[in-house]
């Protein structure tokens, strides 16, 4: 059995200059599902969607009827179907590498973003040891050349203490059910970091094991 794992983030890696397109944090999300899940998560979010009356991709969790949304997701999450994790920085405050000029190895955003999959990887790996020796991760597609896309596989391929990774997929949400369900939890874990999302609606968020990695360790 495949162990697929979906990987989307809020913001862009591109330090904050003061511009509208620069956000003050940046967050990644990983969302990891077996066939079993994969097939409940989509019957669901088709299910939803049509009662709903929304045929095109979502691009945030809404707070009406945000409850009985999750409920499915967060039971796919107690019957061990579903894992979830994230990891966010504040980029004003952030010590690590790639992101400022005067971060340690300079400025270099496809290499920061590199940088933050790893985190983010490591991270949900000690949170959810490997179960499947088949692990698939899918990115939402990001323009990037076929250099920088081989790059990215080798650089991931070569990380030592991650479980051995199969195929790695980069995928237009558009086309994808898991990935536009990650960019919304990628957005509802901003909106909890900038207090637009707070009390119980916050807690439901509670099943996404969560990181900040904003000073490096």
């Amino acid at each position: 059995m495949t162990d697929y794992i979906f990987i989307d983030e809020s913001g862009d890696p591109g330090d904050n200059d003061g511009t509208s397109t620069n956000s003050r944090y940046y967050i990644e999300v990983a969302l990891q599902l077996d066939s079993g899940g994969l097939r409940d998560l989509s019957k669901h979010i088709i299910n939803w969607r049509y009662v709903r009356g929304i045929y095109s991709e979502p691009q945030q969790i809404h707070t009406r009827g945000l409850q009985r949304y999750l409920q499915p997701i967060i039971e796919l999450h107690h019957s061990d179907m579903l894992k979830c994790s994230c990891v966010h920085l504040q980029k004003s405050d952030y010590t690590g590498p790639y992101l400022k000029v005067s971060s340690p190895k300079g400025q270099n955003p496809i290499r920061f973003r590199h940088y933050i999959h790893r985190q983010l990887l490591e991270f949900h790996f000690r949170t959810y040891p490997a179960q499947s020796e088949n692990i698939d991760l899918v990115f939402d597609y990001y323009r990037m050349s076929e250099e920088a896309l081989a790059n990215l596989d080798m650089y991931i391929h070569r990380i030592c203490n991650l479980p051995q990774v199969g195929r790695i997929s980069h995928v237009e949400s558009e086309i994808c059910l898991p990935l536009q369900i990650v960019s919304q939890l990628a957005s509802a874990v901003l909106a909890i970091q900038t207090g637009r999302l707070t009390g119980e609606n916050a807690q439901l968020f509670g099943f996404i094991s969560s990181k900040e990695i904003t000073t490096d360790n």
